[in-house]
C-alpha cells in the first residue's frame, strides 16, 4: 500500500486483482502481541464497488490497534484549503528556524526557513498541507540528535485562514507581508 498523496483525508491505495473479494487489512508489519495490540482486520469482503476500508475504531494511542473496520464505496472527498507557504514569527529569537515534518514529503529531514524581515521567517512546500493537518514542528537547530531539541514548538496543526505561526505562543495569526 502507498500513501495517495493527492487524495484526501489520509487515503493509502493498493491495486488488487478485481477477482478478490476476501481481503486482510494490516496497519502495520510489525507482528501483533497482546501488548502492542492486534494490528489487522480479516475476513473484510471487497468488490469493484465496495472498494474502501474503513478504520471505525482505534486501539489505544501510540499502537497499530484495529478494533473495528467497514467495507463501503470509495467516494473521494474535495480536499479543504491547503497551504503551501507558511511564515513564522521568531519572537523567540532563535539564531535559526527550521521545520521538521514528517508527512506531505517531509522526511523527517530538518529543512531550514528563510529570513523575511525582522523576526519573520518562511518556507514554501511542495506539497500543500491540507488545512487541520498535524505532520510538522518548528527547532532552531538543524540536527536531529537529542540534544538538538531544546529549542522546539509544540507539534503544528495547520490552522487556516492564518498563514504565520507564532513560536512563543504555539498559535497562529495571518501574516500580510
Amino acid at each position: 500500500m502507498v500513501q495517495d498523496l493527492d487524495a484526501y483525508p489520509q487515503v493509502f491505495k493498493a491495486d488488487v486483482p478485481k477477482s478478490v473479494s476476501d481481503v486482510s487489512f494490516y496497519r502495520a508489519l510489525a507482528e501483533a502481541t497482546p501488548e502492542t495490540g492486534y494490528n489487522a482486520v480479516e475476513g473484510l469482503t471487497v468488490s469493484p464497488t465496495n472498494n474502501c476500508i474503513v478504520i471505525t475504531e482505534a486501539g489505544k494511542e501510540g499502537t497499530d490497534t484495529i478494533l473495528g473496520a467497514d467495507v463501503e464505496p470509495y467516494v473521494a472527498e474535495e480536499k479543504t484549503d491547503s497551504i503551501s507557504t507558511i511564515y513564522v514569527k521568531n519572537d523567540k529569537n532563535w539564531s535559526s528556524v527550521y521545520l521538521y515534518g514528517w508527512g506531505y514529503g517531509l522526511n523527517k529531514v530538518p529543512i531550514p526557513l528563510e529570513k523575511v524581515s525582522g523576526n519573520i521567517w518562511k518556507i514554501e512546500l511542495e506539497t500543500p498541507i491540507p488545512n487541520g493537518t498535524e505532520t510538522f514542528l518548528f527547532k532552531e537547530t538543524e540536527g536531529t540528535k537529542d540534544s538538538d531539541w531544546a529549542n522546539k514548538s509544540e507539534n503544528v496543526t495547520i490552522d487556516l485562514p492564518n498563514n504565520c505561526y507564532v513560536l512563543s505562543s504555539d498559535s497562529w495569526e495571518t501574516y500580510n507581508g
